[in-house]
């Protein structure tokens, strides 16, 4: 996701996690539990480079995003907290919030996609123990349900979604399906959400 688009004022920033207690690349998240993770400033890393794209790539200060896979879903959790009023919003894939977290409380509501498969083998959709081919020592998260409940309420979101459908499904010999479901105040004509 390297890159510069200048013509049309946007920047990609991109950044690797150091290496943690079992020799992996990884992210210092908000899992107090997670002997792997490595002890790491990411949070100020993370925060120098969007001060960085601000200042020499002229980057909209307004149109900051962060976004993450697993491990990097789970940092993205915590930049959400930390760096919140820094952000416009966040996206997670495959993450979801730890169960015993060292992270501040988030002080900024923001916007949130969350995506997370119910039959995930690394991060479980109902909580409990992250573990990757078998490993141990990774920490534990909420249940999925959970992560998008606390974002929820701390936009002051109401607790009935504006909007739950199954997706097409262009395969019918391929079993998964997903939903997307939507929380938000009305908005515009032909919006969701705000």
């Amino acid at each position: 996701m390297d890159g510069d688009s200048r013509p049309r004022r946007r920047a990609a920033g991109r950044a690797d996690g150091a290496r943690g207690g079992d020799g992996k690349a990884g992210w210092h998240d908000c899992r107090l539990d997670a002997a792997s993770s490595p002890q790491t400033d990411d949070v100020g890393l993370i925060a120098a480079i969007i001060r960085r794209e601000v200042a020499e790539r002229d980057a909209d200060p307004a149109r900051v995003y962060a976004m993450g896979m697993s491990n990097g879903g789970m940092m993205a959790f915590r930049l959400a907290s930390e760096l919140g009023g820094s952000l416009a919003a966040f996206a997670t894939v495959g993450a979801s919030m730890a169960r015993r977290s060292g992270c501040a409380a988030p002080s900024h509501p923001l916007s949130a996609l969350i995506v997370a498969g119910t039959a995930d083998p690394v991060v479980p959709y109902a909580g409990g123990p992250v573990s990757l081919f078998g490993g141990k020592g990774r920490g534990e998260v909420i249940a999925m349900a959970d992560s998008a409940s606390f974002w929820r309420r701390l936009d002051q979101l109401p607790d009935i979604p504006h909007s739950s459908a199954q997706l097409p499904h262009s395969n019918a010999d391929d079993p998964t399906r997903a939903t997307l479901t939507q929380w938000g105040r009305a908005g515009p004509p032909g919006g969701c959400c705000c």
